[in-house]
């Protein structure tokens, strides 16, 4: 499990750069170049995958049929037959929870100052862990989906 909402990770393939792309463009449905496009769901009922396929690379994200702010945004650059996978948050939500973190952490030392009880006390850096860990698990989740979704697209066909 990792800490932050990043990995990074290197598929190698049997396959040519040319063997790659035509194996994406039959399994990513493709979104128009427009940024905005992004925050809406394209439903494709084949399809799990959307995204943009470039030269020497693509950008993709997982379709989901829900709200699901901790979705890998996945981008991979083409090097022969390998493959450099970058997992990352979109950067809108990676903004925001940083923003929202320091927000947090500025409250709890507030807190932590005031004469007040344990237990209330307790209550805003736990809730804080809370989100935290459950941002992260959310965000491992897709990972490991997105993650197999590659590895039997190249390692295993």
């Amino acid at each position: 499990m990792t800490l932050i909402p990043y990995k990074k990770q290197i598929l190698l393939t049997k396959f040519t750069e040319e063997q790659i792309k035509h194996i994406l463009q039959k399994n990513i449905a493709p979104l128009p170049k427009l940024p905005y496009k992004i925050l809406y769901n394209i439903p494709s009922e084949q399809l799990k995958y959307t995204g943009w396929l470039f030269e020497k690379g693509f950008k993709i994200f997982p379709q989901v049929n829900h709200r699901n702010s901790f979705i890998p945004f996945i981008i991979g650059k083409l090097n022969g037959s390998k493959i450099t996978i970058t997992f990352r948050l979109h950067y809108f939500i990676a903004i925001f929870s940083a923003i929202w973190f320091m927000i947090w952490g500025i409250a709890i030392f507030f807190i932590l100052i005031q004469n007040l009880s344990v237990i209330l006390k307790l209550l805003f850096p736990g809730t804080f862990v809370l989100f935290y860990f459950l941002s992260i698990i959310n965000f491992n989740n897709e990972l490991k989906r997105s993650m197999d979704f590659l590895n039997n697209l190249f390692i295993q066909s």
